[in-house]
Formats: structure tokens, C-alpha cells, sequence
């Protein structure tokens, strides 16, 4: 195990980092995905992390990201559908879903979405929120196409990391 946890002004601490997660004005620099995963998790006890098998820490990975999915679809959700637009930077355009685009946004995050035109979303002012294990190659269900699709994904360390990065909810990179 090995991580560093720094003030994101610092400069980079000496040593072989292989990733970094910046997040509220510090940087995890780690030599592993599971190490930078591991302070995600639990910044003040990291090891709970670290010493769990495949499967329970893949179930601590899809509970962490299943939690941002729903309440980034909820966000998302009410600015598209209900105009809430009170954090909307640039101001929120005009929407009028058609029913598919309705059923799409305001289902349940771990339902999968079906019945979109050619399994595309085509609304690129409002992002659509998926989460990865609701789709293929882990169901028969293709994964929606679009320009604003945000997709989060904890099958592993990296594609949890990046994905979590791709929605805004921290900056990750593998170096």
C-alpha cells in the first residue's frame, strides 16, 4: 500500500505514483488504482478497503457508485424535467422530452433504460446518468449511444476511478 495525501498546490511528492484522485483542494497520489480507490472510499480508514476479497470490495466499489448515480440522476432529473434550473451554469434550455426521453430520465437507476430510438439519447443539453452494470456485456441490454451520456462504472478500480472522473465527481487520472 502506498498513497500520499497532499494539498493539490503542493508539487508532486517523490516517488513511482501510477494515479491520482483531486478532490476539495487535496490530491491522493497512489501507486495503484486500489490504493487511490481505497482513499475514495474511506480517506480516514483506507486499510477497511484494502483488506477486502474481489467480492465484497467490488461491493463496497457498486454501493459508493451506485449512491452518486442516484443522486446525480436526481439532479439531473429535476433540472431537465421538473425546470428546476437554480445551479444550472450555463442557464438550462428549453426541454420537451418525448415520452421515451420522460421514461428514460425519470426511472429507477438500477432499471435499465430501454425504448429510446435506436438506443440513442439525442438530448445533449441534459446529461442521462447509466449505470454500467445495468448494461452489456453484464445484460442482453445495449448501452445507451449519445453526445451527454454519463456513465458510471465500479467493475474494477480503474473504470471506477475514471468514470466517477468523467461525471465531475472528483479529477482521476492514471499517469
Amino acid at each position: 500500500m502506498a498513497y500520499i495525501i497532499c494539498a493539490d498546490t503542493d508539487p508532486k511528492p517523490k516517488g513511482e505514483w501510477r494515479y491520482t484522485v483531486t478532490s476539495n483542494g487535496n490530491t491522493v497520489w497512489a501507486t495503484t488504482a486500489t490504493d487511490a480507490v481505497a482513499v475514495v472510499l474511506n480517506t480516514e480508514h483506507p486499510e477497511t478497503y484494502l483488506g477486502l476479497n474481489d467480492a465484497d470490495a467490488f461491493q463496497a466499489r457498486y454501493q459508493f457508485a451506485l449512491s452518486i448515480a442516484k443522486n446525480m440522476k436526481a439532479f439531473f432529473q429535476a433540472r431537465a424535467l421538473e425546470g428546476d434550473d437554480t445551479n444550472s451554469v450555463p442557464p438550462l434550455v428549453a426541454f420537451e422530452p418525448t415520452d421515451a426521453e420522460t421514461n428514460a430520465m425519470a426511472c429507477d437507476i438500477t432499471e435499465p433504460i430501454t425504448g429510446l430510438p435506436d438506443d440513442t439519447w439525442f438530448c445533449d443539453d441534459h446529461p442521462l446518468v447509466v449505470f454500467r452494470p445495468d448494461y452489456a456485456p453484464y445484460s442482453d441490454i445495449p448501452m445507451p449511444k449519445g453526445n451527454s451520456i454519463l456513465v458510471i462504472d465500479p467493475t474494477d478500480e480503474t473504470t471506477f476511478l475514471l468514470s466517477l472522473s468523467n461525471t465531475g465527481v472528483f479529477k482521476a487520472q492514471a499517469l
